[in-house]
């Protein structure tokens, strides 16, 4: 396991590679945004989660029965996104502040409380656990629509997403 002094991983790392909210929903090219000035270093970010799939884990969470079969997979999209943020929430290019302070995210007490946390020194790799969460979550609704499908065309489908399989 490749291990890095915490205090360098705070100083040097965790501060540039903090993952912009909306690169989660714009798709492109997305870079750490000082990395460029301050070391000549591109590093490509990328956290784009695609519409399709967010539209189909909506529709997922709107048409799947039970919709407990789907919990588990809603909490691992959520936290590991929320993890993929980094430890300050960053929107379009700037951190986002209250009365001065910088919004700290769940990522900061994680990085701070726990070893294996102060060794990640890029958190936006949350993002590809927070995409199968997602993934799957989008497999319920691309299923309940398809059973929608079948039954609006004479298939004989529950169209809930009960069964359909």
């Amino acid at each position: 396991m490749v291990t890095r002094d915490p205090a360098f991983v705070w100083a040097s790392l965790l501060n540039h590679n903090m993952t912009d909210l909306v690169s989660s929903f714009r798709p492109g090219a997305n870079y750490s945004p000082d990395l460029k000035a301050l070391y000549g270093e591109d590093l490509l970010i990328i956290t784009y989660l695609g519409w399709v799939m967010l539209a189909l884990a909506v529709a997922g969470l709107v048409l799947w029965r039970p919709r407990r079969e789907l919990s588990l997979w809603v909490w691992i999209a959520l936290v590991f996104w929320v993890f993929s943020l980094g430890p300050y929430l960053h929107v379009a290019g700037e951190y986002v502040t209250w009365d001065g302070r910088k919004i700290p995210l769940p990522f900061l007490p994680f990085f701070e409380a726990f070893p294996l946390f102060s060794r990640i020194s890029h958190p936006f790799r949350f993002v590809v656990p927070a995409t199968l969460g997602l993934g799957i979550l989008a497999g319920f609704g691309a299923k309940a629509l398809a059973a929608r499908v079948s039954l609006l065309r004479g298939g004989g489908g529950r169209g809930d997403g009960a069964g359909a399989g």
